[in-house]
């Protein structure tokens, strides 16, 4: 018997050789743990397309029982802060504008087209006295042409000038 006893008890040197209850070591076959994580993120991934499919089913519903209407009017009616300000610039620059052009129209015409015209003959006159040559035919004929198409030209400006007069 005694041997029996002596079997039962521990020994020291048997602590060191027991193995523990649970196993703590990774799994040496790395497919299977990876197939584990794979179908884990799938069945992640199914549940919040899930979730989604029922809160868009209810909305469906929800739109389907009420004829689709929305339900989201904002009768907010959009007012600027500076609207006052706005409109008094414009009533003064209005204003401005309206005031510059009646000095505009009511100012005489500083060009004296008249006078002018009058000095280009004189300045003609000076130029066929200082002349070192007498001006030949050629040059009498076109000065001929040049004064008619000026007078023409003239009158018309004092034509445009006089009803310009008048309409002021």
């Amino acid at each position: 018997m005694p041997q029996d006893i002596q079997q039962d008890s521990p020994s020291p040197l048997d602590s060191f050789n027991s193995c523990p209850t649970f196993d703590t070591k990774p799994c040496k076959n790395r497919s299977i743990s990876l197939s584990l994580l794979y179908t884990k993120l799938e069945e992640d991934r199914l549940s919040g397309i899930e979730r989604d499919n029922r809160l868009l089913l209810k909305k469906m519903s929800c739109i389907m029982r009420t004829k689709g209407q929305i339900d989201n009017k904002n009768d907010y009616k959009a007012k600027s802060l500076n609207r006052e300000k706005r409109k008094k610039e414009l009533l003064r620059v209005s204003q401005e504008n309206r005031a510059i052009l009646d000095r505009i129209t009511k100012s005489e015409p500083q060009y004296q087209v008249q006078r002018w015209y009058e000095d280009w003959q004189q300045a003609e006159k000076y130029m066929a006295n200082i002349a070192r040559y007498p001006r030949g035919q050629c040059k009498a004929q076109s000065q001929k042409v040049n004064n008619q198409y000026l007078n023409k030209h003239v009158n018309h400006v004092l034509e445009f000038v006089r009803l310009q007069e008048d309409t002021t």
